[in-house]
């Protein structure tokens, strides 16, 4: 007879797997791995966008000054001395200066100068107003101009010199042995001549825009010249042209424009000129603006700084970090017809049936933006390589185009959505751009987008 033992046994229950157990079990994978991508990846930043407002974009530019200009050459070699400061208006048949050939003439000037000669007020107001605009010029790293702008300012001063003592001489002329030479032209007189004396507005490429083989030259009253030497130059008005680069941006804002209102710098005057657009010879794109005042305040200068006034735009400013492509298929526009209950766009797309035969099925198809002949739809629903039907016909069109879009991606709702924007303009720090408000599958104000748009790809989840 079994006798039964006294020892006490744990029962262990079966482990049994079911379904929801499964379920449970890969929410929660999912959970932990979804908690450590979060805490492992790094942070997106997210822009709420503002409401639409005026922005004025006032880049600065750098063009080119060509005018109506005319050098002249010495027909003797001797000593010039000037009549006329630089800068200064003068009319046909004024004495613009004399050619001391023996040099007796420069002795009667020196000898001036011991009598401690006085200037004019006129001439005193003149080298003032220098002084000022060489210091708002002022460039501690462009040493080429600031020795030039010394050269200017010492010819100055000397003409100024001369011009006093030849006053009190002017009777002793004849006797002094000098040619006299009359101004053949009206214009202003310029003792400055550079290398582009002779440059039209439709020749400025870019390498001169650089300036790199820029080189001038200053004349000073008292100086032997040789025969076919400069003797000085005339400009002939205030009228002058601007000649710059444009961006391709720029271009597409202004192509309408037949003039522009630019502020004119150091000077601080705005001024509104014809406007044309050009190519150079090099191809590129150059905007000119033909001005009929302030030349004079430019005489010496072949370069010249200014904003653009009219260069503003009303819309949503955005960051520019936020800016992404996408490519999108272009399609004729006549190929785009309504569905069956008339309410979404789509195109006749061709299929292959099961039993071979062709036929042909609406697929339905989101706009985003068109031009003059094409609309731009997104590759969700068709690709490159299929062929649409146009509607009412037999003809036939391949889908291979395609096109980038500048947009952003939308975070509303927690994930990336692509959406299409305008840029109009970009604010003067260069850090945002202005972009149309209203723009179909696009932003309105209130939006969070993506702030770094190269740290995410469409449809990701952000939060």
């Amino acid at each position: 007879m079994n006798k039964r033992s006294g020892k006490i046994v744990a029962y262990h229950r079966p482990i049994r797997i079911t379904f929801t157990g499964i379920v449970f079990l890969f929410i929660f994978v999912y959970l932990i791995f979804q908690l450590v991508s979060y805490l492992t990846k790094g942070h997106v930043s997210l822009y709420q966008v503002g409401t639409a407002a005026t922005y004025t974009s006032s880049p600065e530019y750098t063009g080119v000054i060509t005018r109506n200009e005319t050098v002249y050459y010495m027909d003797k070699t001797g000593y010039i001395n000037y009549y006329v400061q630089d800068g200064k208006k003068t009319y046909k048949g004024n004495t613009v200066y004399t050619i001391d050939e023996n040099g007796n003439f420069s002795k009667m000037l020196e000898s001036l100068y011991d009598e401690n000669t006085t200037l004019s007020a006129e001439s005193i107001r003149s080298i003032k107003t220098s002084l000022v605009n060489d210091s708002l010029s002022f460039d501690l790293m462009d040493f080429n101009r600031v020795y030039e702008n010394k050269g200017s300012l010492d010819s100055e001063i000397l003409d100024a010199f001369n011009q006093s003592a030849m006053e009190q001489i002017s009777e002793n002329l004849d006797t002094a042995g000098l040619s006299e030479y009359q101004a053949q032209t009206s214009g202003f007189l310029v003792l400055k001549t550079d290398t582009y004396d002779a440059l039209t507005a439709d020749a400025v490429t870019s390498e001169i825009l650089e300036g790199k083989s820029y080189e001038s030259q200053i004349y000073k009253t008292g100086e032997k010249l040789d025969a076919g030497s400069v003797a000085y130059k005339s400009i002939a008005d205030d009228t002058f042209t601007i000649t710059f680069a444009l961006s391709e941006e720029d271009e597409n804002l202004f192509r309408n424009n037949t003039t522009l209102k630019i502020e004119l710098e150091p000077l601080q005057a705005e001024v509104t000129g014809d406007f044309s657009i050009t190519t150079a010879s090099d191809g590129t794109h150059m905007g000119n603006i033909v001005l009929d005042k302030y030349g004079s305040s430019y005489l010496n200068e072949r370069y010249v700084t200014f904003k653009i006034k009219e260069d503003s735009a009303t819309g949503i400013r955005i960051p520019k970090s936020a800016v992404v492509e996408k490519s999108f298929l272009t399609i004729p526009q006549e190929y785009i017809t309504k569905g069956g209950n008339e309410s979404s766009d789509g195109v006749y797309k061709q299929v292959v049936l099961e039993d071979g035969t062709g036929s042909v099925e609406f697929v339905p198809v989101t706009i985003y933006s068109s031009n003059e002949t094409d609309y731009y739809i997104s590759t969700d629903s068709l690709q490159a390589g299929d062929t649409i039907v146009k509607p009412g016909s037999q003809e036939t069109y391949l889908l291979g185009v395609s096109a980038p879009l500048e947009g952003v991606y939308n975070a509303n709702q927690g994930f990336c959505t692509f959406r299409r924007i305008e840029v109009l303009s970009e604010t003067n720090d260069n850090g945002y751009y202005i972009v149309k408000e209203g723009t179909t599958y696009g932003i309105t104000p209130y939006d969070y987008i993506v702030l770094d748009a190269s740290q995410v790809e469409e449809n990701e989840i952000i939060h």
